[in-house]
């Protein structure tokens, strides 16, 4: 990784840098995880779910409306995933798939950063590679 790189991952973790990504609010789709392949229907991608407007996420996310919940009960549903931010492949937020420290993370990426990671992280990062 060059020096530019490594200073552009370490400002994303530290959250100085703001995304070139235009805001979009999707209004659904299909989400498909680019490691594990789950595949999924999603209704919003965005950070603040119209059918969940007690939360705003950190991340721009895919959300599904949860199918076991009745349609009028609101904050129920599930959150599929998102993009990692360094390499932009769809990654569910299964432990298996992907990291969340501040950005979301492939565990590909996380490896390939692991330097710009807190001494916890890195142990975590290491047991999965």
């Amino acid at each position: 990784m060059d020096k530019e790189e490594s200073s552009r991952v370490a400002n994303v973790l530290k959250g100085e840098v703001k995304e070139d990504k235009k805001q979009k609010e999707e209004k659904g789709g299909d989400f498909l995880c680019s490691v594990c392949g789950l595949k999924e229907t999603y209704n919003y991608y965005g950070r603040k779910p119209p059918f969940a407007k007690m939360f705003i996420f950190l991340e721009d996310v895919y959300v599904a409306k949860d199918p076991f919940s009745s349609p009028n009960e609101r904050n129920s549903f599930l959150l599929l995933g998102s993009q990692c931010c360094q390499c932009q492949r769809l990654i569910c937020q299964s432990q298996d798939c992907s990291l969340y420290y501040t950005k979301r993370f492939c565990w590909g990426c996380a490896f390939y950063n692991i330097d710009e990671f807190p001494e916890e992280i890195k142990q975590e990062i290491l047991k999965r590679h």
